[in-house]
């Protein structure tokens, strides 16, 4: 791999990370959409600070592992974009060095090998994705002791080896096995790999690219909040409305006992006289209902009775209403008849009214029963005998 096949890699990797930061937002607003709180700056933002070896591992190298470590020492800050994914930082600066048999190199020989050495300072962008989280999902609050972030990232190196400066790019992936202590801090175990050109050190025998590889532990400090938790839109007070709606069917109710107690006396009165004429009757209704209370029920059990007393050849009219300023008039055609097949259903079916000595009919909306108080008594539905 040529210099320029690795800065083909690079720009790759750099169109993949902004790729993945893009999409880590997405989720963050989508999570946010489905009830996440949304998070300030500091949130979920930590720095530390890794120390460690890394190694050159290529066929260039030709010695033990053991003797090619070097100390690492690496400063990084970062964030948690979403319970998902997040990004990071880093700086780091190694002692670095490494043994080859090149016998082309200028570095100094011992033991028939050439050392290496050069210091070697690096810079980094990284993206990371919580896999535990990936895989098992997340719980709003919920707070694991150990996590497991992966990450890939791009980055620029600097090094300063056998009196010359050299620059380049280079790529780097690994894995960080992350313990949480307590609210504040962590600890990090990591391992990473960076690909870099043979040619930003000045030496290689075929090998042009060259893996520095590195074990490091450290701490990260949580600046601020840490977590996600779920957001609740404000819910609005209906108090005052329930308050002022119980009173209403309070009120309604009151006026149907009365009702009730009146058309009941009346119906008794009309039994000990042995009158067949029977008076005109009203089933009140709660607001946007067609479902017959308690006490409607009772009346109709006792209006059925003196109904089934009556010729054959009378008949009643059941005229269905509504209050014509609560609702859409649409809806308000529909419901008043509703509440009328709704009564006439209940004398057929469980009083045992004859079907054929009821007539449903519609109650005119402009013309309510009770004129003084349209809004309160029209949700009503009138008994008449059929004229």
């Amino acid at each position: 791999m040529n210099a320029f096949d690795m800065k083909k890699v690079f720009f790759v990797v750099t169109g993949m990370l902004v790729s993945i930061a893009s999409y880590a937002s997405i989720v963050k607003e989508d999570s946010i959409g489905k009830g996440y709180k949304d998070y300030s700056v500091w949130d979920n933002t930590y720095i530390g600070l890794n120390a460690g070896v890394s190694a050159v591992i290529n066929g260039d190298n030709a010695s033990k592992l053991g003797r090619n470590l070097s100390p690492l020492v690496n400063l990084n800050a970062g964030m948690h974009f979403s319970p998902y994914f997040g990004g990071r930082v880093q700086a780091g600066y190694a002692r670095q060095k490494a043994w080859a048999n090149n016998y082309n190199t200028t570095f100094a020989q011992q033991s028939g090998l050439y050392q290496f050495k050069m210091n070697l300072f690096t810079v980094e962008a990284d993206v990371t994705a919580d896999l535990l989280n990936l895989i098992k999902g997340y719980k709003p609050g919920q707070t694991r002791f150990f996590s497991l972030y992966p990450f890939v990232g791009a980055g620029w190196a600097h090094t300063m080896a056998n009196r010359t400066n050299s620059d380049d790019l280079f790529f780097t992936v690994g894995v960080i096995g992350n313990f949480k202590l307590n609210d504040r801090f962590d600890l990090n175990v990591e391992w990473a790999d960076k690909f870099m050109p043979a040619a930003i050190e000045g030496w290689y025998n075929g090998h042009p690219c060259h893996n520095y590889m590195s074990l490091t532990v450290g701490v990260a400090y949580k600046l601020r909040n840490r977590g996600y938790r779920l957001a609740y839109a404000p819910q609005p007070d209906y108090t005052a409305y329930e308050a002022s709606l119980d009173e209403l069917n309070k009120r309604v109710r009151n006026l149907q006992k009365e009702l009730d107690a009146k058309n009941a006396e009346i119906m008794r009165l009309l039994r000990e006289k042995g009158v067949t004429a029977i008076p005109d009757m009203s089933v009140f209704f709660h607001l946007n209902s067609a479902k017959i209370t308690k006490e409607g029920e009772l009346i109709l059990a006792q209006y059925a009775e003196a109904i089934k007393e009556t010729p054959n050849n009378v008949t009643f009219e059941l005229f269905g209403y509504c209050d014509l300023g609560t609702g859409a008039r649409n809806y308000n055609e529909k419901l008043k008849m509703k509440r009328a097949y709704a009564v006439a259903d209940m004398l057929i079916s469980k009083f045992g009214v004859p079907a054929n000595k009821l007539i449903v009919k519609e109650g005119n909306l402009e013309n309510p029963p009770y004129p003084q108080e349209a809004d309160k008594y029209s949700r009503v539905v009138i008994l008449e005998v059929k004229k």
